[in-house]
Formats: structure tokens, C-alpha cells, sequence
């Protein structure tokens, strides 16, 4: 499998632990050119705004975004922001949900939101990350 790597790749999670973690993979195996971190929504909406006002072209950019999260949800976040989610995936950015439990609410959830690329289980790991080498082709 040839492996890539991404532009971009946003980890949006309020587990510290999750995100010190998926941050260590991802850089221990030079997925991603930069690796951006949100320990909570907020963060997540003003990294994501300075995104998509900075740059016309994220193509092969990723955003993991954890499923249960406090103050609102994974699906919440993507619902309430929908237009800048939307934009951000017009501009090449990949929308992934994590989840620590593969719920079939929550993967039937992420099949009726038709930018959400796909869902993973937690923990990632290096297979999880190249299973989506698909997105490069997109």
C-alpha cells in the first residue's frame, strides 16, 4: 500500500490524552505536513475559521473529530457550523468522526450527513490512517 501523507490534518477532541496521543502516531510517522490540535469546540471553530479564511486549496487535509465531546457533540459541531464545515470540504478537507465505540446510531448518523467522509474507531493507529488513502484520490 503506498503510504501519503496529508497537508493538513486537525484533531479535533476534548480527551488530552486522546489528542497527546493520535498527535504522537501521526507525527512518529510523518503523516501530515502540519498537525493542528482542538481540546475543545471552540478551539475547534476558530482553528477551522482560520483555515478556511487562510487558505483557497486544502486538498488532502483531514479533520478527525471525536463523536462525544462536552458543550456539543461531534455531530452537533458539524450541524451548528455546517456552512464553514462545508466550505472547509469544497476546499479539499476531509471530514472523519472517531468514537471509542462503534455505536450503529452514531455510523448510521455519519452516513446521513453527506460531508462526513467516514467514521474510524478509536484508538487511530498508522492502519486506521492509511485505510484512507482513498481521500488522495478524491
Amino acid at each position: 500500500m503506498t503510504s501519503n501523507r496529508f497537508k493538513n490534518i486537525i484533531l479535533i477532541d476534548d480527551d488530552e490524552a486522546v489528542t497527546f496521543y493520535n498527535n504522537y502516531v501521526l507525527k512518529n510517522a510523518e503523516k501530515a505536513d502540519k498537525i493542528l490540535v482542538a481540546n475543545n469546540v471552540d478551539d475547534a471553530i476558530k482553528i477551522l475559521n482560520e483555515l478556511n479564511t487562510q487558505s483557497k486549496d486544502l486538498k488532502q487535509s483531514l479533520a478527525l473529530i471525536d463523536v462525544n465531546m462536552p458543550k456539543y457533540n461531534g455531530f452537533e459541531l458539524v450541524e451548528k457550523n455546517y456552512d464553514l464545515f462545508s466550505s472547509l470540504q469544497s476546499k479539499g478537507v476531509s471530514l472523519v468522526f472517531l468514537s471509542t465505540s462503534s455505536n450503529p446510531n452514531d455510523i448510521k448518523r455519519v452516513k446521513e450527513i453527506e460531508i462526513i467522509e467516514t467514521f474510524l474507531e478509536k484508538p487511530i493507529d498508522l492502519d486506521k490512517i492509511e485505510s484512507l488513502n482513498y481521500l488522495f484520490d478524491a
